[in-house]
């Protein structure tokens, strides 16, 4: 986590707070973002919601954007898409890249509460842009990223304070951490906010609205900062268990936002289901994320060390409670720590919902070898890959394209101490033929099972990667035959490259099993 270094209790000489320069980015978004910006046929309709996701990469595109050497004297930006435009897919690209090295949170707890807060500016937006969208829809995309930008206070001081904020929040409300910041910290959690936004680079158009203090002097400014006003009236009333008392057919509080909007009751409703629909679905996401680090941090030991003999953990991270690119927000954190044997059941448990949630069927099953010679073996893999080479190299390129570096065919000999790397594709080369020496081989059991890891080193891996994804092909082959893929030397899987990875193997397999087969083509040409 970032640090004062001049002062570590977070004050300056002259009593004004020093406050951490740069937040780290949520990284599903982050990794979507730059496969996206990688491709230069993608266009801003699809990056943009994307970003959309994360406050930190809306800041960081914004300042950029609007940065004199790209500007000049052009009109200041507010939304996203003329941002991107303007700097163009490569700097886009760049830009993200430079952030995806800022260092992160480590300590689980800090990290639970710097999520929450990323979502509170994520569901603020949302709201905003669902209200935007039935009062004043031509400036919905200006609405959405004010409320996106709202709660970066909260985020800024869980980053700063740590623990400290973690003992805060675990004892009292929200409302009361903050008041605490105020009198023993001299942090105004809204000022602050206000300030990053500020120092960030984030036009004055924005800031004026999330500042109460200052008054608006233009009709479309005033109506931005009700909207916005209301959206965080909803997210506070769905949180705090309050959601009814916004409900059409009900007088509305004395003091709440929509009594000064107006609004006639096919807009109430319109509004309320929508935001209902939208919340709902946000805090599904939200806690079974929390579920999933809280189990994380149960089965962590004390020691961080991955390089154990019994240990080789199949991935666990929160991608998979996310829906697609236009809803994606998780954060990729791999396990840490060893697993005695006691506790690898849960792991496997775990691993098992995740992929029944995207639907991966993982169950095991019993590979059969054909009694065959092994010339028969080669000459029937050789056929194989010659009927099948236009699919099978549409398959691993597709995966490459992706958000994969390196893609591969691998078969395996009839006793399991040989595999051999058939085909590939990418940035990473490996030797031809594999020795396995290890019976419990991660590889081995990809003969009956889809197998991912992510954020560890492995000797195992073919090609040297952390993270990789191998598969069961079902071919007539009777060599057994598995497809493989890896992010490279650094990068975590994805959801999008679970996804992907997934979906690649069921086209393969249905692709393999509707082609004429191989043998048949032989007889037919005979």
């Amino acid at each position: 986590m970032s640090t004062i270094s001049e002062h570590p209790e977070g004050e300056s000489k002259t009593g004004k707070w020093l406050v951490p320069k740069v937040m780290p980015a949520d990284s599903e978004a982050l990794s979507q973002a730059l496969q996206l910006a990688k491709n230069r046929k993608q266009n801003t309709s699809t990056l943009a919601p994307v970003l959309l996701q994360d406050p930190i990469l809306v800041i960081e595109v914004l300042k950029e954007a609007n940065n004199s050497s790209f500007a000049g004297g052009a009109t200041t930006l507010t939304t996203l898409r003329p941002a991107i435009v303007r700097l163009g897919a490569e700097r886009v690209h760049e830009l993200l890249t430079q952030i995806s090295r800022r260092e992160v949170i480590s300590e689980q707890k800090s990290l639970l509460f710097f999520q929450r807060y990323r979502s509170r500016c994520k569901r603020i937006g949302g709201v905003a842009r669902i209200l935007a969208e039935v009062l004043a829809r031509h400036v919905q995309d200006e609405c959405e990223v004010i409320g996106l930008l709202s709660s970066i206070g909260d985020m800024l001081a869980v980053f700063h304070f740590g623990d400290t904020y973690v003992e805060l929040a675990e004892e009292t409300s929200r409302a009361t951490v903050n008041y605490r910041l105020v009198k023993h910290h001299q942090f105004d959690v809204q000022k602050r906010g206000l300030g990053y936004l500020r120092r960030s680079g984030i036009p004055e158009f924005i800031t004026s609205i999330i500042d109460e203090e200052i008054p608006l002097p233009q009709p479309e400014q005033k109506t931005i900062r009700l909207i916005h006003r209301a959206a965080i009236e909803f997210v506070d009333a769905f949180d705090n268990d309050k959601w009814n008392k916004l409900s059409p057919g009900k007088e509305l509080p004395p003091s709440s936002v929509l009594r000064l909007l107006k609004l006639s009751e096919r807009q109430h409703m319109a509004i309320y289901s929508g935001a209902d629909g939208y919340l709902s679905h946000m805090s599904a996401i939200d806690r079974g994320r929390e579920r999933l680090l809280e189990d994380q941090t149960k089965m962590e030991g004390d020691d961080n060390d991955w390089d154990t003999d019994d240990e080789w953990d199949t991935e666990d991270d929160w991608s998979w409670f996310d829906n697609d690119v236009d809803e994606s927000e998780s954060i990729n954190e791999s396990l840490n720590g060893t697993l005695s044997d006691g506790e690898k059941p849960q792991l496997t448990e775990l691993d098992s919902d995740l992929d029944e949630l995207l639907g991966i069927d993982n169950s095991e099953s019993e590979v059969v070898f054909e009694d065959t010679s092994p010339e028969e073996d080669v000459l029937a893999e050789t056929s194989f890959l010659s009927a099948y080479e236009s699919v099978l190299g549409d398959s691993l390129n597709d995966l490459i394209n992706g958000p994969f570096s390196t893609a591969a065919l691998i078969s395996f000999s009839h006793d399991k101490k040989e595999a051999t790397i058939v085909v590939q594709r990418g940035d990473a080369q490996s030797e031809t033929k594999i020795s396995i020496t290890d019976n419990d081989s991660p590889l081995l059991r990809a003969l009956s099972k889809t197998q991912t890891f992510s954020g560890r080193h492995d000797i195992q891996s073919p090609f040297g990667s952390n993270s990789y994804a191998i598969s069961p092909l079902t071919t007539e082959v009777p060599t057994p035959l598995a497809l493989y893929a890896d992010c490279g030397a650094h990068s975590a899987i994805t959801l999008h490259g679970r996804r992907l990875f997934r979906d690649t193997v069921q086209r393969l397999n249905e692709q393999i099993q509707t082609l004429p087969k191989a043998h048949e083509g032989e007889k037919s040409s005979n």
